[in-house]
């Protein structure tokens, strides 16, 4: 880490194993993707300790352990939550980790107001990405703007 190239060569190392694996020909997975070392898969499998046995079988990254986990009704990947409706629809929202800090530059700090707004306006632009309903959106849209007047910005900005 630290270097320019550390993420282009990590997703080289992390293609490269799956490919090796085959996991694009495996008939119970249909989707596999990876960004760096967080990896997401949909299997077709009878429980979820089945699904966590083929993948630690068919995926190896030498001189990497994978922790892999299996829900049948939701999963975390990166800052969003999938999970399968009532009606076995797909539906995805954001996610926030435990630890999460809700660091946010400071209204008093000295960046100009363009950058301030940018940056929130950014960050509901990220939330509509991660929202696949529009009602999760404004929870989620809620969420941030009490985050950002706790950080001093001025209600009424962030109402407008």
């Amino acid at each position: 880490m630290g270097v320019v190239s550390s993420l282009d060569l990590a997703n080289l190392y992390g293609y490269f194993f799956k490919d090796r694996a085959g996991v694009h020909l495996h008939p119970d997975i249909p989707f596999y993707e990876r960004y760096i070392d967080d990896c997401l898969s949909l299997v077709y499998a009878k429980d979820e300790l089945s699904v966590k046995r083929l993948l630690e079988n068919l995926i190896i990254f030498n001189n990497c352990t994978i922790e892999w986990s299996a829900s049948d009704s939701y999963m975390t990947f990166l800052d969003m939550t999938l999970f399968f409706d009532k009606n076995k629809t797909p539906q995805w929202h954001s996610y926030r980790k435990p630890l999460n800090y809700f660091e946010r530059i400071l209204w008093i700090s000295a960046h100009p107001i363009y950058v301030k707004k940018g940056i929130f306006l950014s960050e509901l632009s990220r939330i509509a990405t991660l929202s696949s309903q529009y009602d999760m959106y404004v929870s989620a849209c809620r969420e941030v703007a009490d985050i950002y007047i706790a950080r001093g910005y001025p209600p009424m900005l962030i109402t407008s």
